[in-house]
């Protein structure tokens, strides 16, 4: 498990666990207690569908929040809610709501959210976690296994992590496995 503690995840990376195809699994290595802020859950988060030409599929977070694997969470004080504020002056406001709480709870936050994260460095105390990071930390897979949920977060999320990010080297050398 990469984190002791609770651990928000915002819209990105739940686009991302979701692409995989083993959101649960993910989300069960990374945390006991997994949870998106209530701007995170009211979102309409869709994944390219696995055909070109078929229309983007809607992703249904009820069985996740019905097995318990993800939570809910809101701001529940004004220093969470300033913070919240302030910040979506610059994150959107699943990204904005998540690092608030996170920072004032002291929680982890996972995120691919570039911006996020440096203001996560800059305001401070915030254990971050990537995709990257998450899915590395799954040692039951095989190779050709991470392969593929890699290929499947790539095309359905449309997501790489860029050079900077953590793990980023060890996301294309797993691509790229024969």
């Amino acid at each position: 498990m990469l984190s002791d503690g609770p651990v928000l995840v915002d819209t990105c990376t739940l686009i991302n666990l979701y692409a995989s195809g083993e959101p649960e699994l993910l989300l069960r290595g990374l945390s006991d207690i997994c949870m998106v802020c209530d701007a995170v859950s009211r979102e309409s988060i869709f994944l390219r569908a696995e055909q070109k030409d078929l229309p983007p599929q809607r992703i249904d977070l009820a069985p996740l929040f019905q097995g318990r694997v993800l939570h809910t969470c809101q701001a529940e004080t004004p220093d969470e809610e300033a913070l919240y504020v302030s910040l979506a002056a610059e994150l959107d406001d699943g990204e904005a709501l998540s690092l608030a709480i996170s920072f004032v709870r002291g929680f982890g936050l996972a995120t691919d959210d570039r911006k996020a994260r440096r203001l996560a460095i800059e305001i401070g105390s915030v254990p971050l976690f990537s995709t990257a990071e998450i899915l590395s930390s799954i040692d039951s897979f095989s190779n050709e296994t991470v392969r593929e949920m890699i290929r499947k977060i790539e095309f359905r999320a449309r997501f790489k992590p860029h050079p900077t990010m953590p793990l980023s080297d060890w996301w294309t050398a797993r691509r790229s496995l024969e």
